[in-house]
């Protein structure tokens, strides 16, 4: 969701407590029948995801639905079910915060998606989609790219609202059938033909959905009816006509048969056998992606090292990686600013807000070996050398200021043939940057300005995105 400037009901509705502990950070959602909080437990320090229903709204059919699908699942990649309450009139349901970045929204800043990729999500989702018909006996047919989660390179499925179990007997009331209906408009272009004509959806309708999503990635367009142009040749047309049937029957029978598929074909074509992957990016051709120790170093204080290295890990962290910050810097701000938004370091010092992890002290020894360190090391002296020397990446950030001349020249001067180095001017224009770049004759961008590092902007996320698939010299 995109944020918006904070209004003063807003701020009050983020000191709210609900359940006598969680505390409501913000709000996630809102429709006629339930809004959806992010909230922390107070004792856990641990985020949640509340569902708020009224007592008394028919919508709240939905909460016990949900509650009872995602209790009987225990999957990595489909929420956890904690707590269902009531209070004050209102129906609560607790479940698992799943980080990361929708499909939709890590879609929009890729430039490029292997073939490799696209055939891990389609096994993903279908992997997900068995288990959930295994232990629930229910479908999942609202498929669609808000709700799929790309999480340290995998895949998580969100908002169970609208699972449909099919009943024992061809029986149903007409009004179930009309609460069930209603629930499935807003699917879309992902719905299967069936599902949008108001019919009882079957497995067939969530190969249609899987299908569907495979077409979005390839093509970056909605199915509009017709599979004649693939955006990558090497997909198989033969496998999407089949799971986009019109009719239900023309489909393979579920997604289990779907994910068989997928696999005969790409072993006879060896597409994505032995590839390795650590996160969406990964997977753009001919680029080298960041590795796993970053240093970000300062040529002087206050030129915004902290404030680059905080940026840099919440964009990690929402294109897929396992991303963590940790300070090396003699003033931690990751503490000073941790105790101001009244947030509690959890076991070894990690803290968490909703979309960045860091840690306040750096011990390689204990740094988890997935885990890609975005290490704060202030300014150049002697405690960062051996952050430096065992960097995959470092990122110079220097001032284009008179005053800071000779700092910025010390830094270039250090790191001007270091092939892992790129060089970044802080607090300045466009011009400041290119007169830099021309003087000392070296490649040097300009950061974007973004006044709350944990939320980068558009601008701030291209530029991000740029560095992140940078090229090693």
């Amino acid at each position: 969701m995109c944020r918006r400037g904070v209004t003063r009901k807003e701020k009050k509705t983020e000191t709210s407590i609900l359940l006598g502990k969680y505390r409501v950070i913000r709000q996630l959602g809102k429709n006629a029948a339930h809004e959806v909080f992010l909230a922390e437990d107070q004792t856990l320090f641990i985020k949640r995801v509340i569902k708020c229903y009224a007592r008394d709204d028919p919508g709240r059919e939905e909460s016990l639905r949900e509650a009872a699908a995602l209790a009987a699942c225990r999957h990595p990649s489909i929420p956890q079910m904690y707590e269902l309450a009531e209070e004050n009139d209102r129906i609560f349901l607790v479940e698992e915060y799943m980080e990361g970045t929708s499909l939709q929204t890590w879609m929009s800043v890729q430039t490029e998606i292997s073939i490799a990729y696209v055939f891990d999500i389609g096994r993903q989702l279908c992997d997900i989609l068995c288990y959930f018909y295994e232990k629930t006996g229910s479908i999942y047919p609202d498929l669609k790219p808000e709700h799929i989660v790309i999480r340290n390179g995998r895949v998580g499925l969100v908002d169970f609202g609208s699972v449909y179990t099919p009943p024992q007997t061809e029986k149903t009331t007409a009004s179930r059938d009309s609460r069930i209906t209603k629930g499935w408009e807003a699917t879309g272009a992902f719905a299967a033909p069936e599902v949008r004509c108001g019919k009882m959806p079957d497995r067939r309708s969530e190969v249609y959905g899987v299908g569907a999503i495979l077409y979005f990635m390839i093509n970056r367009r909605f199915y509009e009816g017709q599979v004649d142009v693939i955006g990558d040749t090497m997909f198989p047309t033969e496998i999407l006509r089949s799971a986009l049937a019109d009719r239900a029957e023309d489909r393979f029978e579920d997604v289990a048969v779907l994910k068989k598929k997928i696999e005969e074909k790409e072993t006879k074509t060896n597409i994505g056998q032995g590839v390795e992957i650590p996160g969406p990016s990964a997977h753009s051709t001919g680029q080298r992606n960041l590795s796993r120790l970053i240093a970000v170093i300062g040529s002087e204080p206050h030129i915004g090292v902290t404030h680059f290295a905080m940026m840099l890990t919440c964009f990690a962290l929402e294109e897929g990686y396992p991303a963590c910050y940790y300070s090396k810097a003699t003033k931690n701000a990751l503490a000073i600013l941790a105790e101001v938004d009244m947030v509690r370091s959890g076991p070894g010092g990690e803290i968490r807000w909703e979309n960045f992890r860091g840690n306040l002290v750096y011990r390689p020894e204990e740094a988890e070996a997935d885990t890609w360190r975005v290490v704060d090391c202030g300014t150049l002296r002697k405690e960062a050398e051996s952050i430096l020397e065992e960097a995959d990446r470092v990122f110079v950030i220097v001032g284009a200021k008179h005053w800071e001349q000779k700092s910025t020249q010390q830094a270039v001067l250090r790191f001007a043939n270091d092939k892992r180095a790129q060089i970044l001017a802080n607090f300045s224009d466009a011009s400041d940057a290119r007169r830099l770049s021309r003087g000392y004759r070296v490649d040097i961008a300009r950061i974007p300005y973004v006044q709350d590092p944990r939320r980068p902007d558009a601008t701030a996320k291209r530029f991000l995105t740029a560095l992140w698939k940078m090229k090693e010299r």
